[in-house]
């Protein structure tokens, strides 16, 4: 299979980008670049009455060498257009015309190269952000290593005000960081001990904390989301592979074209078909429209993979969302406070202390309650039951119903709190409250959901979570919902509504990777490298990014087909000029360059639009 390279604009058919293409670009610009200097200097001698003419030759066997030296490659380029029209154009004694063809040709390539330069600078930016070096305690020792030698296991210092190199579980009881880069979210988050920690994240504490490196710094999620939108960038829109098939098929049409049109009507005539009629200005600004979608959505936090995500968001109609992770913040927080045989306004204070000692996440809500910094004497937790402490002198119990009867012997109320989580509190042997705890409603989430309904969008929640929680988050929101779903169920479910058209499933959990797979378009929301890896695209910055998707997506489908229909009136413009008569340079400047420069714009105003 022959594949079509775009310009000099190679874009690598493997997966990703190798460090040889990225050099195989680099040097291409400069070729580019060289072009145009001598195309320049060609000119310049036209203009001041001195032959310019071998120049040009030089130039035609150059663009013709390396079209050869493409198709060696099984790659066709339309630098055989190029470099032919050069040689017609030198043949005929047109000097002049030639150097504006090579210099306009040269300018359209470079400016190509810097377009896709400006793309990547976001993510070069992102990398240049993690820290090359780490602290790790190694033999008893604090010793500093190059980012790439920290192993899972290891032991990293992070000082006050330093980045996490890699992504690690927290080992201090506490740190507050500033997760801005990775979430976007820009109020300082504090997180206990044996959190998750990502790379990226900086210590705001006001004193160095230790963390556990688990993975090495390469597959840390936020590394793995920078390759994976560079990798993106080298894939073709569907433009690009449509014109990959049919370029050689094409390029024959064309020389047909102008041999019939060199013979009715004169050689210079022949080459207004060639002109007109390269299709440089289509791919270039296929291309160019994907690669700056793909950078307005990385500067939102979102990770897409290829162009057919992009082209595939427009054509869904039904979004299946999962609650825990995706509508949820994933945590608890203490929706009221039901009082007990003996309640007062210091109770709140040392259940909460109490709560510290404890990492489960109702503890952790209960916990927030209260700031006051109140002595812990002793402290026990009982996994899945409840802690036992000692707060300034008081005995405190908190957990489930049956633990905390165990320690007050006496029968307690059942819970007050319905089908939420309920958890109940008793201070030296009475019971003084029941805290009812929900789910925290991401803040981004009736917004979002508002607009995808208004965007004519179905909209469903599947969970595996029972019924009652489900349904209060889908009263919310105003959404259908599906409770107690396996994933079988949800994969079930998808398939279901892909008889009617394309779906979109999004989720955050390993147990959404059927579901995931199964769908037409799958968006994580997530910090599980797995399901990262797994979805089409990945909303780094929550829920909210969704909305940033699908209009990001549709200004993208938009933009491809204004740029085209521009692109196709000038180029038929550029035809009927030049067939009546019209010079070279005019033809050149409204059918091909002026062409992907109007392209260009167009898309620029499509995409930029309502940012």
């Amino acid at each position: 299979m022959i594949a079509f390279n775009n310009n000099c604009y190679y874009i690598s058919t493997h997966y990703g980008l190798s460090r040889g293409s990225k050099v195989a670009k680099t040097h291409a610009v400069r070729l580019w670049i060289t072009v145009l200097a001598v195309s320049l200097t060609a000119l310049a001698l036209e203009l001041l009455g001195w032959d310019a003419s071998s120049l040009i030759a030089l130039l035609a066997v150059v663009l013709l060498t390396r079209f050869a030296w493409k198709l060696r490659e099984r790659r066709v380029t339309i630098d055989l257009l190029m470099g032919f029209s050069l040689l017609v154009l030198y043949l005929e004694g047109m000097v002049f015309e030639a150097t504006l063809v090579a210099s306009l040709y040269a300018v359209a390539e470079i400016a190509e190269g810097l377009v896709e330069e400006l793309a990547r600078r976001r993510l070069t930016s992102l990398e240049e952000l993690l820290p090359r070096s780490a602290l790790v305690r190694r033999d008893g020792r604090v010793v500093e290593v190059s980012i790439g030698n920290v192993k899972p296991g290891d032991i990293v210092i992070v000082p006050h005000g330093g980045t996490v190199p890699v992504d690690s579980v927290l080992l201090s009881s506490y740190a507050v960081f500033d997760t801005s880069m990775v979430t976007g979210e820009h109020i300082p988050r504090r997180l206990e001990r044996g959190s998750l920690v990502e790379s990226g994240y900086v210590n705001m504490t006001g004193a160095a904390i230790e963390l556990r490196a688990i993975r090495p710094a390469g597959e840390s999620l936020l590394q793995l989301l920078v390759r994976e939108t560079e990798e993106a960038l080298a894939r073709k829109t569907r433009i690009e592979r449509l014109f990959e098939r049919v370029i050689p098929a094409y390029i024959v049409l064309l020389f047909a074209l102008y041999a019939a049109a060199s013979i009715t009507l004169g050689p210079d005539r022949g080459l207004v078909v060639i002109l007109a009629g390269c299709p440089s200005a289509y791919i270039i600004a296929s291309s160019y429209t994907y690669m700056l979608s793909i950078s307005l959505l990385a500067r939102r936090g979102i990770v897409v993979r290829g162009a057919q995500v992009l082209e595939k968001v427009p054509r869904v109609w039904a979004i299946v969302l999962d609650k825990t992770g995706t509508l949820t913040l994933g945590s608890l927080k203490v929706a009221k406070i039901v009082p007990g045989r003996r309640f007062d306004e210091k109770v709140v204070d040392i259940v909460a202390a109490a709560a510290r000692a404890s990492l489960h996440p109702a503890s952790r809500a209960i916990a927030e309650l209260s700031q006051e910094p109140l002595p812990v004497d002793y402290a026990r937790e009982e996994p899945g039951r409840g802690v036992v402490a000692g707060v300034a002198g008081h005995h405190v119990v908190l957990g489930s119903r049956s633990f905390v009867e165990e320690y007050t012997g006496e029968k307690l109320p059942p819970s007050p709190c319905g089908s939420t989580t309920t958890v109940y509190a008793a201070v030296n042997g009475v019971y003084v409250a029941a805290f009812c705890l929900e789910e925290e409603l991401d803040p981004s989430a009736v917004e979002v959901v508002e607009h995808l309904k208004n965007m004519g969008l179905r909209v469903l929640i599947a969970s595996g979570d029972s019924h009652g929680p489900v349904r209060r988050v889908a009263e919310k929101l105003g959404v259908e919902f599906y409770a107690g779903f396996r994933p079988s169920d949800k994969t079930k479910l998808v398939e279901k509504l892909q008889a009617r058209g394309p779906v979109m499933v999004v989720g955050d959990g390993v147990n959404d990777l059927p579901m995931l797979a199964a769908a037409d378009v799958g968006a994580a929301v997530a910090r599980i490298a797995l399901v990262a890896k797994s979805a089409d695209a990945v909303l780094l910055k929550g829920l909210v990014g969704l909305r940033d998707l699908f209009n990001v997506s549709l200004r993208f489908h938009t933009a491809i087909m204004s740029s085209l229909i521009v692109a196709t009136i000038l180029k038929l413009l550029a035809l009927v000029v030049g067939i009546g008569g019209a010079s070279l340079p005019v033809v050149l400047v409204i059918g091909d360059d002026g062409a992907t420069l109007t392209a260009v714009v167009a898309a620029t105003a499509r995409l930029i639009r309502g940012r």
